[in-house]
C-alpha cells in the first residue's frame, strides 16, 4: 500500500542446548512432548524476528551404558535431522575413578558455532541460545560488541539470574507457552459405512507386518512432510485400498478428533472423512484385510478406546440423518 512501511525482520539462528533444555524444561512439562519447530517459531514470533535455521546441540552416551538407551538417544537425534534442524553432538566423557558421563566440549561448540553463524558468516543477526546457561554470557557479550545481537529463553528453572538482569533480552517460557509447542501427529482417516449401520473396517492382527494390539482399526494413516490432509487421505486411500479418492463421490468430511499419546509423548489429531459402502466396492485392500461389521458389534471389537469413541458419534450421525 502506498505510504506504508514494512519492516523487514531480522534472520535469527536458534541454538538448543540440549542437556540444559532438558533438565529444565522437565520441571514444567515432558520435554519429549515438545516440537523444536513450533517452540523455535514461537521465540521468533514473541521477538519480530524471522527464523533461519535451528541447530540442537548433545552428547551421545557411549553404546556400552545400554544399547537402548544408546539406540534410544540416536533415533531422537535422526528425527530431529529429518525435520531439517542440525544436529551437532559430543560424546559423553567417562570418568572411571567415579563411575560416572560428564558433558564436554559441547558449550564450547555451542559458542563457536554462535560466533561463527553471527559475526564470520554473516548468517544471522540475533543468536537466539535456549539455554538457562549464564556460561554463555561472555560470548553473548562479544556479539552485542559487534552490534548483533543474543537473546535466551528458558523456563524459569534453571535460568541463571545473571541473564535475567537486563543486559540481554530473555523469554521466560511458561507451562501455557510450551503447551502450544507441543508435537502433534496428524492423520487422515476413511470410514466406509451406511444408513443400514453397517461399517467397514481394517483387519490388523495377523495381516499387518508390525507389532500390533489392536485387532481392528480404521483404514488411513499420518500425513507426511507438507502434505494437507486431503493430500494424504487421497494418497492412503490409493496405498491401502486402489482407489481414487474421486471415484468415492459420497466422500465428505465428518470432524476432527484429538487424544493425547502417552506411549507416543504427542497430541494425535484424527481428521475423519466418511463415505457411503457401495462407493469403495471395488476396492482392493493392500494393508490389512476388510471387515464389515454392524455398528453394535464394533463396540465390544478389540479397537482402541478412541476409535470406538468415534464410531459412536458416527452411529448416532447416522440415527439422526
Amino acid at each position: 500500500m502506498p505510504g506504508v512501511l514494512f519492516m523487514k525482520k531480522r534472520l535469527a539462528i536458534i541454538f538448543i542446548d540440549g542437556s540444559n533444555w532438558y533438565h529444565n524444561c522437565k520441571s514444567v512439562i515432558k520435554p519429549s512432548k515438545i516440537d523444536f519447530i513450533k517452540l523455535s517459531k514461537f521465540i521468533c514470533d514473541n521477538f519480530q524476528l524471522e527464523l533461519k535455521e535451528i541447530r540442537y546441540y548433545n552428547s551421545v552416551p557411549d553404546i556400552s551404558d545400554g544399547e537402548e538407551v544408546y539406540y534410544k538417544h540416536i533415533k531422537f537425534l535422526e528425527e530431529l535431522k529429518k525435520q531439517g534442524i542440525i544436529v551437532q553432538t559430543r560424546k559423553l566423557k567417562k570418568i572411571i575413578k567415579d563411575n560416572i558421563s560428564v558433558e564436554k566440549g559441547v558449550d564450547v561448540l555451542i559458542s563457536a558455532d554462535m560466533i561463527k553463524k553471527s559475526l564470520v558468516d554473516n548468517d544471522c543477526e540475533v543468536c537466539i541460545l535456549v539455554s538457562g546457561d549464564a556460561d554463555f554470557i561472555p560470548v553473548m557479550e562479544i556479539i552485542k560488541e559487534a552490534k548483533k545481537e543474543a537473546i535466551t529463553s528458558c523456563v524459569l528453572q534453571g535460568y541463571g539470574r545473571e541473564l535475567l538482569q537486563g543486559n540481554f533480552r530473555y523469554l521466560i517460557l511458561k507451562k501455557e507457552d510450551l503447551e502450544k509447542c507441543l508435537k502433534i501427529r496428524r492423520v487422515a482417516l476413511i470410514v466406509p459405512c451406511n444408513n443400514k449401520f453397517e461399517v467397514i473396517l481394517q483387519r490388523r492382527k495377523g495381516f499387518i507386518d508390525k507389532p500390533i494390539d489392536k485387532d481392528f482399526g480404521f483404514f488411513g494413516g499420518g500425513l507426511e512432510q507438507g502434505e494437507s490432509v486431503e493430500q494424504a487421505l487421497k494418497r492412503e486411500v490409493m496405498e491401502e485400498l486402489t482407489l481414487d479418492v474421486k471415484d468415492i463421490k459420497s466422500l465428505k468430511f465428518f470432524n476432527t478428533y484429538q487424544y493425547e499419546s502417552k506411549e507416543k509423548n504427542m497430541i494425535i489429531e484424527l481428521n475423519v472423512f466418511l463415505c457411503n459402502i457401495d462407493d469403495v466396492g471395488k476396492m482392493d485392500v493392500k494393508e490389512g484385510k476388510q471387515a464389515t461389521f454392524k455398528f453394535e458389534e464394533t463396540f465390544d471389537l478389540n479397537i482402541s478406546l478412541m476409535d470406538k469413541t468415534i464410531l459412536k458419534k458416527i452411529y448416532n450421525h447416522i440415527k439422526n440423518v
